[in-house]
């Protein structure tokens, strides 16, 4: 029995990082080399039932889960955004 077998080309560097916005929520956000930027995974911010250690900790690990390295880059989302025309 013939085994089907693949021959990797080329492996994509992979950027992960966190974001932060204006009401609390923390984003994953990941990036191909070459290609756009996606959201994999939001934390909302829920005042009550999470605090700002605890949301912190889980986006920390989902993107350790999808090969993010300490440390970890973090960025706030622009609350306003410039317009576009």
């Amino acid at each position: 029995m013939e085994v089907p077998t693949v021959r990797v080309v080329k492996i994509l560097p992979t950027k992960i990082w966190i974001e932060s916005d204006f009401f609390g929520d923390r984003h994953v956000m990941v990036q191909h080399e070459g290609h756009k930027v996606a959201q994999v995974a939001t934390v909302r911010s829920c005042y009550g039932y999470t605090d700002n250690s605890s949301t912190r900790h889980l986006v920390e690990l989902i993107a350790k889960s999808l090969g993010a390295v300490d440390p970890i880059e973090r960025r706030s989302r622009d609350p306003f955004p410039p317009a576009t025309s």
